[in-house]
This record gives structure tokens, C-alpha cells and sequence, in this order.
């Protein structure tokens, strides 16, 4: 009886060991994966696009003989928008808010650069201004945006940019928002 009670006794033992690492197993995983996920988000915030810093930059050498005052105002822009980098990086979440003031500053740049080509809207809902979003996630789809939707383009081109509280699903015969509602056509104007 008493050996029966210890073998009982061991296997039980066993069992709860390997649970434990079992457990264990899988907090490393946990853990591994979220370090992963920070890595991989911290690669996404590093990547402003050296084209936009060097493009930017011989936009301000140009300017700075034709347009000293403006060349001055995007040189400020730069340099905001790569205090804002470094402030951000390390941060996961950030308000919309932030975040849409930090593109208004990147779409000033680009503004500069493209001149009447480029218009940009934006339609942020107050209800959504302080919801935390990934930091530094929103540039590099602007830039996308631009780099290949907008730079092959001949004219104009419009990008808006829309934060609502709730997502809206487009009709099944729109397929773009325009002016305050889903509209047809093409999604770049």
C-alpha cells in the first residue's frame, strides 16, 4: 500500500514537472515572440527612407540660394521630424494625434518638395485622437503612398488621410473615400 502511495506520489511529481516546463516552455516563447514583435517594430520606426532624407536635403541646398526663408522653415521640419523619431522610437503606442502631427510636419516637407502636385487632406475624428496607435507606423505608409502611387503620376494627386471611430465598410460599388463619403474610381486622384 505504501509503495503504491509513492508511485502515485512519483508520477504525480513527474506530471507536475512537466508541467512546469511546460509552462516555462511557453513563457520563453511568450516572451520571444514579443521581442520579436518590438525588434521588427523597432526596424519599422529606423527606416525613414534615406531617399526622403537625401532628397530633402538637396531640396534645402537648392533653396537656400533661391529661397533662403523657405530653405530655413524645411531645414526646422527636418530636424523635427528626427527629434521626433528618437523621442519615439523606443515608445510602442502613441496617440493619433501625435502621430498625425508628426505626418502633417513629413507632408509639409514633401509639400515643399512636389509643390501643387501634391494635396493632402486629412479627416481625423476627435473621437479617435487619443487612441494609442503603433509609434511611427503611419509614415511609412504615406511614404508608400507617395513613392507608388503618387510619384509615377503626371499632375496632381490627392492623398487623404481619415481616422474614424469605427471602421467603415466601403459599398460594394465604391471603392475609395472622397470628400466625406466612399466614392467610384480610382483610389489616387
Amino acid at each position: 500500500m505504501i509503495r503504491q502511495g509513492a508511485q502515485v506520489l512519483g508520477r504525480r511529481l513527474e506530471a507536475l514537472a512537466r508541467e512546469r516546463e511546460r509552462i516555462e516552455l511557453s513563457q520563453r516563447e511568450a516572451s520571444l515572440v514579443h521581442q520579436l514583435v518590438q525588434a521588427e517594430l523597432r526596424v519599422l520606426r529606423a527606416q525613414i527612407n534615406p531617399h526622403f532624407l537625401f532628397n530633402s536635403l538637396n531640396t534645402i541646398a537648392a533653396l537656400v540660394h533661391q529661397d533662403p526663408t523657405l530653405a530655413e522653415a524645411m531645414t526646422l521640419r527636418l530636424a523635427r521630424i528626427f527629434r521626433y523619431v528618437l523621442t519615439q522610437t523606443d515608445k510602442s503606442f502613441s496617440p493619433l494625434h501625435e502621430e498625425i502631427d508628426f505626418l502633417r510636419t513629413y507632408l509639409d516637407i514633401e509639400q515643399m518638395r512636389f509643390g501643387e502636385r501634391l494635396q493632402v487632406q486629412f479627416h481625423v475624428a476627435d473621437a479617435v485622437a487619443d487612441r494609442p496607435i503603433p509609434s511611427l507606423i503611419l509614415q511609412p505608409l504615406v511614404e508608400n503612398a507617395i513613392k507608388h502611387g503618387f510619384s509615377p503620376k503626371v499632375g496632381p494627386c490627392r492623398l487623404v488621410i481619415c481616422g474614424a471611430p469605427a471602421v467603415v465598410e466601403p459599398p460594394a460599388d465604391r471603392n475609395h473615400w472622397r470628400g466625406g463619403r466612399w466614392a467610384a474610381g480610382a483610389g489616387a486622384d
